[in-house]
């Protein structure tokens, strides 16, 4: 197919929102699963869609294990299948299908309660972004499952600013996306 071809092809879109079920218009993220889900994190709620009616997942105060908090920030799948959610201001949370379990700075030793950014690239341990509520900056944090790790910029002087996404090279250096000051490079020791 030629360019001028790809150019004069009409492109279909469809439109979901709160109409078709959407929990709300504002979807900060987006992952398909292993079973073809599409799961999108709103500031309203974690959506899971699957061709055809959307699925609400929310934190009820009536309910400890529901969704950590409504607001999610960043998904990413394990290994093993589980969804693991980053929240606004209420910590990380995981659904294996059936429960959620959450780890927030009251019950472990997660940097922040704010999870901006995930990654799994070993299996088992994952990689965790989060912001400080009350300073400019962020943690890059390693779980493994039992154990958190934490890495800051303080050697240098100054803080981490906040991950937004999270990605290992080939030669195990860490590229984090940040809000507000491009592409930070790290050579992590374990």
């Amino acid at each position: 197919m030629t360019k001028a071809e790809m150019r004069s092809r009409d492109l279909r879109f469809e439109h979901f929102s709160s109409q078709q079920g959407l929990s709300q218009s504002i979807v900060e993220c987006g992952l398909i699963d292993r079973q073809g889900f599409l799961w999108f994190g709103t500031e309203d709620g974690l959506n899971r869609f699957d061709g055809y009616d959307f699925r609400v997942f929310r934190h009820r105060v009536d309910d400890p294990l529901s969704l950590s908090y409504s607001e999610v920030k960043c998904l990413v799948e394990d290994r093993e299948g589980r969804l693991w959610v980053g929240t606004r201001g209420e910590g990380l949370a995981v659904w294996d299908g059936e429960t959620w379990q959450s780890y927030r700075t009251g019950n472990s030793d997660i940097p922040h309660n704010t999870v901006t950014a995930l990654a799994e690239v070993e299996p088992g341990v994952l990689w965790v972004g989060t912001a400080s509520p009350s300073e400019v900056g962020g943690v890059l944090a390693r779980f493994d499952g039992q154990t958190w790790k934490h890495y800051t910029r303080q050697d240098s002087g100054s803080s981490m600013a906040e991950p937004l996404a999270i990605a290992q090279d080939g030669q195990g250096r860490w590229w984090i996306g940040t809000r507000t000051s491009g592409i930070d490079i790290y050579q992590v020791d374990r």
